[in-house]
């Protein structure tokens, strides 16, 4: 538990993620007024002040980390409640579901609770997303063949930190809400040695961030060992696994 919260520290250290979503949130500004919110996977609670502060009636800050949720409490402007969101049973009408669920493959964080919520708010914001991915050649002193056959068909994320311009230009999947999740039919280009996959958060029509802008959600690699992949998600638990392999 302590570790988890460690962990969940990190994510406030990508400040282009912090403004990137208020900034979408301050587009919003008018449909949020006078509205009742829920924000989803609410952390510290900066996202649902930032709501109240635009004009929202009610923001019900949802978390289901109990030590987080002690720090949580603490703000008076806002209702926190500790409880997973697809377990949140509100007392009253939603109007707004805010959340960031995007995983790094898009899909392997939280999205799939949205498809399982007690409630039907009329609007989520963000409220799509896609998966691209990239072929690139990288030399290393350290990866070198050997190294690449032992992480054959295994996904890695920040295998190569210090990179993070990668021409992310084949679409893998999308995500909408209402909707959910379409893994496309895509082939990767034969040169490079390894492929590298980030995500989109947009709403609407308007791009919001990426893994290439924000650091919060980083790259994920793995060697290329063909031009086709399969690529699955499964939800259980709580918990989505990805599921990943090369075409014969």
């Amino acid at each position: 538990m302590v570790d988890e919260f460690l962990t969940f520290l990190g994510i406030y250290d990508d400040v282009k993620r912090e403004r990137a979503l208020k900034k979408l949130l301050l587009k919003e500004k008018e449909k949020i007024k006078g509205k009742t919110v829920v924000e989803a996977g609410a952390g510290f609670g900066i996202f649902s002040e930032w709501m109240k502060k635009l004009g929202a009636r009610k923001v019900y800050a949802v978390e289901s980390n109990p030590l987080v949720y002690e720090v949580l409490k603490e703000k008076r402007e806002i209702t926190p409640v500790l409880s997973t969101i697809e377990e949140f049973e509100p007392p009253e009408k939603i109007d707004i579901l805010f959340h960031e669920f995007y995983g790094p493959m898009l899909y392997d964080e939280s999205l799939a609770a949205l498809e399982r919520l007690k409630f039907s708010p009329e609007w989520v914001i963000p409220d799509r997303g896609r998966l691209l991915c990239g072929v690139v050649n990288v030399k290393d002193k350290v990866v070198k063949d050997r190294v690449l056959q032992a992480f054959a068909g295994v996904l890695i994320t920040d295998l190569f930190p210090w990179i993070r311009k990668v021409p992310l230009t084949i679409p893998v999947a999308v995500w909408k809400y209402g909707e959910g999740l379409r893994i496309l039919n895509c082939e990767v280009p034969e040169e490079g040695n390894f492929v590298v996959f980030g995500m989109e958060i947009w709403h609407e029509k308007n791009f919001v961030c990426s893994s290439l802008t924000c650091t919060n959600w980083p790259l994920v690699w793995t060697p290329r060992l063909g031009r086709r992949f399969k690529l699955s998600f499964e939800w259980k638990d709580g918990v989505t696994e990805v599921l990943f392999e090369w075409e014969t």
